[in-house]
């Protein structure tokens, strides 16, 4: 493939949409089938990680120096470290550690907990510092996570706060579900239009899931039968279906063979199922006919993205499972892949755009090539090449982001830690593990119409 970009749509008659990202400069491939529609042909504003609207550097604030693990213990599967709490304000979040005294009660209120997490209240437009907040947690399982109307929810499994733009407490709910003996494996996910949140929990051997309402902290309460690792719409709720999904955080994936990379049984078949409230759950699609489907992310309450390590697809998500499989299956090259439990796609809460974070192939250590490999608590991309952006109204890619290694005046992306991109879609945010750089992107159609 020439280094410019080729670009071309296939359309599913189901309406799935499957879509390709490639190239190690980060261009992005689109494969047209000859009977679909005339695909969008103008090509992807092309960007490096050094061309920033503005940098912050968290490590002034408190953010510890050279001690990764102690983010890592958050289950970044579960919280983003980048939040839009609104289009105007983002939010940075990281945990500090702190030291207890050897004897305290437990149910003393004002005991010292061993975590902290900061908060970081950003202006989205300049990066000027807003407001900063800290939590005391007894857990590193603590994030914030966007409210619909304004404000945020704080989360920690001894309770959630629902919270206003500026950080104070309106209303609180304690979850002793999480505290109990033998409660575990603890899973969150909030819809695109952070209208609910659910968290799901197990308890010996069943699952339970507390659906939340972030606008009133109304809650309900029920059994599921969902992996970890899930993604849900304000009426749906998507997981991976096989067995071994569900694995603790000590066991590593790999993935199917790519060039030099060893094969593991584990992810050689994925299959995802969908259920809508007050449904039966049923097949998505799964990667005999659809190469991408093991892992499902919502963009909008009808819309999915699914993804493996080296595909990328739509999906509609009251769709039917298709029935004729893809004729072609629509690939990363030049070994790049994407980080199957780090959370890699995030949509913006309007439903209309999403990026990804793609991988670079890991670094060979003493001459031998690395493999690829993955833990629950990943970050998006620990090796990251480029991040790219598609708008669904418009059907293409509209921007990809190269991450500039080299050069006096480059700004690398050692890690992407988190990504998230404004209610609007017009803007990105990445933290690259202490360090947070915004980007403009292309204004929506929305945005830039005079009549708006």
């Amino acid at each position: 493939m020439s280094q410019k970009l080729h670009c071309a749509l296939r359309v599913f008659l189901a309406f799935a949409l499957c879509l390709a990202v490639a190239s190690a400069t980060g261009s992005i491939a689109r494969i047209a089938d000859a009977a679909s529609v005339q695909a969008p042909t103008s090509i992807p504003l092309q960007t490096s990680s050094d061309q920033v609207v503005w940098r912050v550097d968290l490590h002034t604030m408190g953010y510890p120096s050279g001690d990764s693990q102690l983010q890592s213990r958050r289950a970044l599967e579960e919280f983003n470290t980048i939040d839009f709490i609104g289009e105007s304000v983002v939010a940075a979040t990281f945990i500090t550690q702190q030291a207890v005294p050897g004897a305290q009660r437990r149910d003393d209120p004002n005991r010292v907990r061993p975590y902290l997490l900061h908060a970081i209240f950003l202006d989205v437009a300049s990066g000027k510092v807003l407001n900063t907040i800290e939590w005391p947690s007894d857990d590193p399982n603590v994030g914030i996570f966007p409210r619909f109307g304004g404000g945020f929810l704080f989360f920690s499994t001894e309770h959630i706060v629902l919270c206003s733009a500026d950080g104070k407490p309106i209303k609180e709910i304690p979850l002793p579900q999480l505290q109990a003996a033998h409660a575990g494996h603890v899973g969150i996910a909030e819809s695109p239009t952070a209208k609910t949140l659910v968290v799901r929990f197990q308890q010996a051997d069943s699952t339970t899931c507390i659906h939340i309402d972030t606008e009133t902290l109304d809650i309900s309460e029920g059994p599921c039968a969902i992996s970890r690792l899930f993604s849900i719409s304000d009426s749906g709720m998507a997981a991976r279906s096989d067995k071994y999904y569900d694995r603790p955080e000590s066991s590593p994936v790999q993935p199917e063979v790519e060039g030099a990379v060893q094969k593991s049984q584990l992810d050689v078949f994925g299959s995802i199922e969908i259920q809508e409230q007050g449904k039966t759950a049923r097949k998505l699609c799964d990667t005999s006919g659809f190469a991408a489907c093991k892992v499902p992310q919502f963009l909008n309450n009808e819309t999915l993205a699914v993804f493996d390590w080296y595909a990328l697809g739509l999906i509609g998500a009251r769709e039917t499972v298709v029935m004729e499989p893809p004729n072609l299956q629509m690939k990363l090259t030049h070994h790049e892949w994407i980080d199957i439990v780090g959370r890699p796609v995030r949509a913006s809460s309007n439903g209309e755009r999403f990026a990804v974070a793609i991988n670079r192939p890991p670094p060979n250590l003493k001459g031998k090539k690395a493999a690829i490999h993955a833990f629950l608590g990943d970050v998006p991309a620990a090796y990251p090449s480029h991040v790219d952006v598609f708008d669904l109204p418009l059907g293409q890619w509209i921007y990809s982001l190269n991450n500039k290694t080299n050069g006096p005046s480059s700004h690398p992306l050692p890690q992407i830690w988190g990504l998230a991109l404004s209610p609007s879609g017009d803007k990105l945010v990445i933290d690259s593990g202490g360090v947070v750089q915004a980007y403009a992107l292309p204004p929506s159609a929305k945005s830039s119409s005079p009549n708006r």
